[in-house]
Order: structure tokens, then sequence, then C-alpha cells
């Protein structure tokens, strides 16, 4: 993660204090993404779960993927919103080696 520290005189051994520290709005973003993936997955485990105790006697499955439907639709909006204001830049994987750059022997 990307910390920025504020530098603060203080007496030595003092410890900063959590309020000293800052995360970027990059790493706020990629933390609401991953707390976003893992409570979809923690619906997707608990609509298994009622699937099998309730077996279809009750509508605690339907109301889990309705659930799960509306966090896939506003993490689909975190991520449409955060590639056009830049926050998140897309990245290309490495499938072929970089070009040599002009002039290097080979």
């Amino acid at each position: 993660m990307v910390w920025k520290r504020r530098f603060a005189l203080r007496s030595p051994g003092e410890l900063p204090t959590l309020a000293e520290y800052s995360v970027s709005e990059g790493v706020r973003l990629n933390i609401l993404i991953i707390a976003l993936l893992l409570v979809i997955f923690a619906t997707l485990f608990s609509g298994l779960v009622f699937l099998v105790r309730d077996r279809g006697q009750s509508d605690r499955l339907m109301r889990s993927l309705g659930l799960r439907v509306g966090l896939t639709v506003l993490l689909l909006l975190i991520l449409v919103v955060g590639f056009l204001t830049g926050r998140i830049q897309p990245r290309s994987f490495p499938l072929q080696p970089p070009p040599e750059a002009p002039g290097a022997a080979s």
C-alpha cells in the first residue's frame, strides 16, 4: 500500500498517531473494490447455505440473490467511474517482451 506520512515535530521516542497517516485515493478505491468483492462472495456462500437448509421453503435465497446482484451493479458502477475519472489505470500484461531502446546493443 502507498502510505503518505505527514511529518511533524515530535520528541524522540514519541510514536506517530493514526491521524498523521493518510491513504491515497487509488488505495482507498482498491480497498473498496476488494471489500465489495468479499461481500459479494459472502452473499454467494450464504445463498448456498440458504438453498441447502431451506430447500426452497423461504425467501432468504432470493433476498441473497437480490443483494448480490445489487452489489455487483454497484461494483460495476464504481469500476466505470474509476476508469472515467482516471483513478483506475488499465495495465497491459507483459505478453510480449518490451521493445528495446534505440541504439541498444544486442
